[in-house]
């Protein structure tokens, strides 16, 4: 099972694990050789992070072997053409630690888990140089066990400057090219979760439309036999009045099936994955809230933290859900605050926790702030949101066959606290099954 799943990987994303395999090994041909002995010092390594950094539904170990092997065939190879004569095992026992090299590069990429990082630069950097200086020192040893070749403390000092500019160089590079692309990326998935989630509310308006027109028939009719019985005109004015009514509504309900329409076609035409991995959707939400705190010229903290999150779920279900409540705490906060985001699959559920240190809600409020139209901003801070969002988050967790529980530690309803703490706590828990079908 597992060995499909890997096949099934590598063919979806053949062309970078191609280009990886060649790229690489090339680019270890551009050397230094620090210690005058087989250890190189190349363009292979940074290349090869950013392929780790890139490539994310590979294994780091899977493609360490892949670019191991790549790196050992192309340099025996060279032997080959080059050396006379030519003796295959000295040129492998050569070789091999470079290999090596690799393999333990990606799995320690992998044991150091670089890519939960992607928003901290140095932590990136200093994880990405220890890595370095771990997969070096075992390349060295490796060639001081089958070729005894020097292995002094002064070399591991050479290794950790080299390791030190390398990687902090390649994540210039990396942080440059991307930053302005991830950006956009960010925008455009925001803006498809929005038009989904306008979508959805045109939708409930169209129902609701539909049977107010209705109703408003089958209240038009009887008026009108009450009125035809009794002889009173009033009556039947009263019910021409409720005719017009039925009728505007009517054309209410057909103006949003032509927006329907059109957002259905926009949103069939979308260029953002339907699916995405759950903790670089958390992402995308730390971004796009930390960019609309800035624009709310607040100073608001954001942290994510992910557990077992590496699954691919329906991209804007989720991603609206969880950015509705992270929006809202930024709304909520006055100036300067804190917002924790919490995603963590436990077996079959997912569970998603945002917790803010803002004002709170007031216990008389809380068990109101779900229904449709309802909204505490408007009461405590005068801002014209019109209170939909939240009743938008219960109806959609409820129709995935989820829950949302609300709670305030500290403050204006007591619970089991530390007293100078102060949160407002939404979780959301959600089968995973569900979201997998999308």
């Amino acid at each position: 099972m597992e060995g499909g799943r890997i096949i099934r990987l590598l063919k979806d994303n053949r062309i970078l694990v191609l280009l990886m395999a060649i790229l690489v090994p090339l680019a270890g041909e551009f050397n230094i050789r620090p210690f005058h002995d087989d250890y190189r010092v190349s363009f292979g390594i940074p290349i090869f992070f950013f392929f780790l950094f890139v490539i994310r539904k590979i294994h780091p170990v899977i493609s360490g072997v892949i670019v191991g092997f790549a790196v050992l065939v192309l340099r025996i190879s060279l032997d080959f053409f080059n050396s006379v004569p030519f003796d295959f095992l000295l040129s492998v026992r050569t070789h091999i630690p470079a290999s090596i090299f690799y393999i333990i590069y990606g799995l320690f990429f992998h044991l150091a888990k670089i890519n939960r990082f992607q928003q901290e630069a140095e932590v990136i950097g200093f994880l990405g140089m220890g890595v370095e200086i771990v997969a070096s020192l075992s390349e060295l040893a490796l060639r001081h066990f089958l070729s005894d070749e020097p292995f002094s403390v002064p070399m591991v000092g050479k290794i950790v400057l080299i390791a030190f500019v390398r990687n902090f160089f390649v994540l210039g590079v990396i942080f440059s090219v991307f930053k302005d692309k991830k950006v956009q990326e960010d925008q455009k998935i925001m803006l498809e979760s929005h038009l989904y989630e306008v979508n959805i509310h045109l939708e409930k308006t169209l129902q609701y439309a539909d049977e107010i027109t209705k109703d408003g028939q089958e209240l038009y009719r009887r008026l009108m036999r009450i009125g035809s019985a009794s002889g009173h005109p009033e009556v039947i004015r009263h019910a021409q009045d409720v005719l017009g009514m039925a009728k505007k509504v009517h054309d209410i309900k057909q103006d949003n099936k032509r927006i329907i329409s059109i957002l259905s076609k926009l949103l069939s035409k979308k260029s953002s994955p339907d699916r995405i991995r759950l903790d670089e959707l958390g992402y995308i939400v730390v971004r796009a809230n930390q960019y609309y705190a800035e624009k709310l010229n607040k100073e608001i903290h954001i942290s994510l933290d992910t557990e077992n999150c590496e699954l691919y779920i329906d991209a804007f279900t989720v991603l609206s859900l969880i950015n509705n409540l992270v929006s809202n705490s930024v709304e909520a906060i006055e100036k300067k605050g804190m917002i924790r985001i919490s995603l963590r699959r436990r077996k079959n559920w997912l569970t998603f926790t945002i917790a803010d240190n803002g004002p709170g809600i007031q216990a008389k409020r809380l068990q109101r702030i779900f229904e449709a139209g309802y909204t505490t901003k408007l009461l405590e801070r005068k801002d014209p949101f019109s209170g939909l969002g939240l009743s938008y988050v219960k109806e959609e967790v409820q129709k995935l066959g989820g829950r949302i529980e609300v709670q305030k530690l500290g403050g204006r309803i007591e619970v089991k606290s530390s007293p100078d703490r102060r949160e407002t706590i939404f979780t959301i828990h959600l089968p995973v099954e569900r979201l997998l079908r999308g």
